[in-house]
């Protein structure tokens, strides 16, 4: 092996390194939909409820971020749902404001922004039990007939 293949196969053994100390050594499974609570029902708006538990934790400790994100997908779908509609998600936003901890309580608020024949447009807050603000999406989900 000549020495730039020597140099370049260390680099790769220690890039490997490095990620294998970064990742979880055992993937857990994440839930998220499990103990979620309806809390209220308008027209346009729907509140629920959930918690988040360790198994929706990532590497460092707080709430995954692709797990808030779901619930905001999921939540955004299920205001859809209520009025008898299907829907998929045709566009999704999402900023994450605040760190969530093991054992807060989440209140996810999903308000219709526009409601067309085709497309419906919602924003979802997820806010901790202060108060905080979690993470805001903007959620565009395409009426399937």
């Amino acid at each position: 092996m000549s020495e730039s293949n020597t140099t370049s196969q260390q680099a790769i053994d220690e890039q490997r390194r490095l990620l294998e100390k970064r990742l979880p050594v055992d993937f857990k499974e994440v839930r998220c939909l499990g103990d979620m609570e309806l809390l209220s029902v308008a027209p346009r708006e729907i509140r629920l409820r959930t918690h988040i538990a360790d198994d929706a934790l990532n590497p460092r400790g707080f709430a995954h971020g692709g797990w808030l994100f779901t619930l905001c997908d999921a939540s955004s779908g299920a205001l859809v749902f209520s009025h008898g509609l299907d829907c998929v998600t045709q566009n999704a936003s999402i900023n994450y404001l605040h760190g969530g901890w093991p054992g807060d309580t989440v209140d996810i608020d999903v308000r219709a922004l526009h409601w067309g024949r085709t497309t419906i447009v919602n924003e979802v807050t997820l806010t901790n039990q202060d108060g905080r603000p979690l993470a805001v999406a903007t959620m565009t989900m395409y009426v399937m007939r």
